[in-house]
């Protein structure tokens, strides 16, 4: 794990410190006994060679827990990093050999299986995700490796009979100057698919509504006297064929009170005996 400390970088600065008080030690003996014998400290009576190995000992010890507590602070630091990893979005970082290195549990909950279990030793990307985009330039470890500096492409996978679409975020994973692999990072976009395709349907609905909705609408030229309209094409038509031609309408003839009086007045015909016609469709007279 990044920042984590190591037993082996501990071991040389504790052995390091020890033999510098080994030689603080030496230095003392040396230089602050005099004929074999300590000289005295004029307050406590108590050695300068004392003093000095009390102190060494009490910055030894002091040290010791600077080193305790940092590590402390950084292990903590590395659970927090570690849990936000893993509960983020699926990620996987995949070494320029097609090798996955690591991925977090996100990523495995989703793409482990028997055959691929979860940090499987030289388990390679194909092989795990093997997919339309593998083996040729739509690879996305191609992509990068051909200079793009970020990829996007998608994929799914069926878990437990239900199928998740996934865009795939492709970036560079640098070692200074040298590439070392990829990271990708997996979105979840099955409900936005889900919802497009609704809004797909809805649309297509309202075009084939629209398609059987046909309104009649400005001018109309209409003749005082027969009452045949005049369509855009200077063609002179019954009123009902009109109408039926540009609505869904259609016309059932009968006879007004008027006309049937005006008619058949001398016949004494009352307005309920009559029959209507069945509906009849008409062609545009010229």
């Amino acid at each position: 794990m990044p920042f984590k400390l190591r037993l082996s970088r501990l071991i040389p600065q504790l052995f390091f410190i020890a033999l510098l008080a080994w030689f603080g030690d030496a230095f003392a003996d040396h230089f602050f006994f005099h004929n074999g014998e300590p000289h005295s400290h004029p307050l406590l009576n108590i050695s300068v060679h004392e003093h000095f190995m009390r102190g060494s000992l009490a910055l030894f010890t002091a040290m010791l827990w600077l080193l305790h507590i940092y590590h402390t602070i950084r292990s903590s630091r590395d659970r927090i990093i570690e849990k936000a990893f893993n509960n983020s979005a699926p990620i996987c970082i995949t070494d320029t050999d097609f090798n996955i290195v690591t991925a977090n549990d996100s990523y495995w909950e989703i793409f482990s299986s028997e055959e691929f279990p979860k940090n499987k030793p030289l388990l390679k990307c194909y092989d795990h995700r093997p997919g339309a985009k593998c083996h040729n330039q739509e690879c996305p470890l191609t992509k990068i490796k051909g200079g793009a500096k970020e990829y996007f492409c998608e994929t799914s996978k069926t878990v437990n009979g239900e199928t998740n679409h996934f865009l795939i975020t492709v970036k560079p994973i640098l070692d200074g100057n040298k590439l070392f692999g990829i990271s990708e990072t997996f979105h979840n976009i099955t409900e936005r698919l889900e919802l497009e395709e609704q809004k797909e349907e809805l649309i297509r609905q309202l075009n084939e509504t629209l398609d059987q909705v046909r309104t009649l609408r400005g001018f109309i030229p209409i003749c005082a006297s027969c009452k045949k309209i005049r369509d855009d094409k200077g063609y002179w038509n019954q009123l009902e064929a009109y109408v039926q031609m540009h609505s869904h309408a259609e016309f059932s003839h009968s006879l007004c009170p008027d006309c049937v009086e005006g008619l058949y007045g001398d016949l004494n015909i009352n307005n309920s005996d009559r029959i209507e016609a069945d509906p009849i469709k008409t062609d545009p007279i010229i």
